[in-house]
């Protein structure tokens, strides 16, 4: 009971009292205040009521150590003090917690196994808790969830708190009601979303970087008029457009000397060119057309200077619409509650997307069906946090030209939080660290420190590394 107030009025002796003060029993209840009718009594006389409370945690093992309140007799208490004072308030004594931990970057991250053969920990949310455990005086004791490789990190950490196993267990867990029904939880100090990762390009394709200065409209305006400008040009010559039909040979003539004034060569002087005709409106509408064309060719010589300069990107995608309208798998991970979230997806527009889910064992299968299916388009939906840190740490595509876009739309936004038995008397007081640890602004500095030795640039060295030696 870590709020409610319990008042037990006792028949036992005092010496039970204290024992049961003493006792584990005891330590469930924060606030208890135990009211016992003293043993020394004369004849002539009430004998006064006792009350007692309990001092937790007053040494490393955790122990409680009963103390005596006041005393009520005659009508009012001997002394006037507060009859559920505040508990714990100089931390835990050095007591030991066990802490459930499980692989989940960038929160928990696994490391190789130390020289005594046990697993090291790092990543924000280890930080977190070593930093209350300096506020509050309390050691902890990192355990790795056995059964993470069976269930999922999450449901792997929840089950060991709820068996009774760990103190506290943290590994990137989400707040759903499911973990709200079968275990504590802390205040929120994350957080996170499903996002999809799917592969890009960084290069268009070569018929972009030829048409791409021109819009398409542009382009049909052009070859609009320069294929109607024949019927002009030879009207104004002949004009009659009989020799066209007499003589097809005419027409390919023409669309090579069209094809000759857009690349501004102007060397066609046969008999039957256009530049050799003696009739003014010829002369005048051939001089239009080169102009028209310079101007032209002008312009796009601009505008491809201006396209490789500063290069524009394909498309990504970002958005639920964008992974409908490209007929995208979704793959997804087959264990935690992945699955579960979408067994009764009620959503039209996004229940068509999720009726063929590829369930994969981890993130790195996902990534790595989504560069090697080429028939159709592949997207893989997990943690944003997770995917970005694996991106950023072990992934490197052997084409250039092809990257990981994670998308920028939260499908579905996440809160992460700690996570300890029901109804643990040091959840508030964890609480109230975790508040002032995240006003602060201490939380978003250790994600920082975490990303800048954890993570990698685009030239695959870590943020943090330094060519010279150490200082220290």
């Amino acid at each position: 009971q870590s709020h409610n107030r319990v008042v037990v009025f006792a028949r036992s002796s005092q010496w039970r009292v204290l024992d049961f003060l003493m006792h584990k029993d005891s330590r469930m209840f924060l606030d208890i205040l135990v009211i016992v009718q003293s043993e020394r009594m004369s004849s002539h006389e009430e004998a006064p009521y006792i009350l007692y409370t309990h001092e937790l945690y007053v040494d490393a093992l955790g122990s409680s150590r009963p103390i005596v309140l006041t005393s009520f007799h005659k009508g009012r208490f001997t002394r006037h003090v507060n009859l559920f004072p505040r508990k714990i308030s100089a931390g835990f004594s050095g007591h030991r917690f066990i802490v459930a931990v499980a692989h989940q970057p960038p929160f928990v991250i696994s490391r190789e196994r130390s020289f005594d053969g046990d697993k090291t920990f790092i990543g924000a949310e280890i930080r977190l808790v070593d930093m209350l455990s300096r506020k509050f005086n309390f050691t902890t004791d990192y355990r790795e969830a056995t059964e993470d490789i069976f269930v999922g990190s999450s449901e792997a950490v929840t089950r060991t708190v709820e068996k009774g196993e760990a103190n506290l267990g943290i590994g990137g867990l989400y707040v759903t009601p499911n973990k709200l029904n079968r275990v504590g939880m802390s205040r929120w100090h994350s957080q996170d979303c499903a996002a999809f990762v799917s592969l890009s390009s960084t290069a268009l394709p070569r018929y972009r970087a030829i048409m791409g200065p021109f819009h398409w409209t542009v382009w049909m305006s052009l070859v609009i008029i320069y294929l109607f400008g024949i019927i002009p040009l030879s009207f104004s010559e002949k004009h009659t457009l009989k020799h066209l039909i007499k003589n097809p040979e005419e027409i390919e003539n023409m669309f090579w000397y069209v094809f000759g004034t857009f690349t501004n060569c102007f060397t066609f002087t046969g008999d039957k060119s256009w530049s050799r005709a003696d009739k003014v409106a010829t002369r005048l509408l051939v001089v239009f057309y080169w102009l028209f064309t310079i101007i032209v060719t002008a312009c796009y010589t601009g505008s491809i200077i201006a396209f490789v300069t500063l290069p524009v990107y394909p498309d990504v995608v970002d958005t639920i619409s964008q992974l409908k309208s490209g007929k995208f798998q979704i793959g997804i991970l087959d264990k935690g509650e992945w699955p579960e979230w979408f067994v009764n997806y009620s959503d039209p527009s996004t229940e068509k997307l999720f009726n063929d889910l590829d369930l994969v064992p981890n993130v790195q299968s996902g990534l790595k069906n989504a560069t090697t299916i080429f028939f159709w388009n592949y997207a893989f939906m997990g943690s944003k946090a997770e995917l970005e840190f694996v991106l950023r740490t072990n992934i490197t595509l052997k084409n250039k030209k092809s990257i990981f876009h994670v998308s920028e739309q939260c499908f579905i936004p996440f809160s992460l939080a700690l996570i300890f038995p029901k109804k643990s008397i040091y959840r508030d007081i964890l609480n109230g660290g975790i508040e002032r640890i995240t006003e602060s602004g201490l939380l978003d500095k250790i994600k920082f420190d975490v990303e800048w030795e954890t993570m990698k640039t685009s030239t695959g060295k870590l943020l943090a590394a330094n060519s010279r030696p150490s200082t220290r």
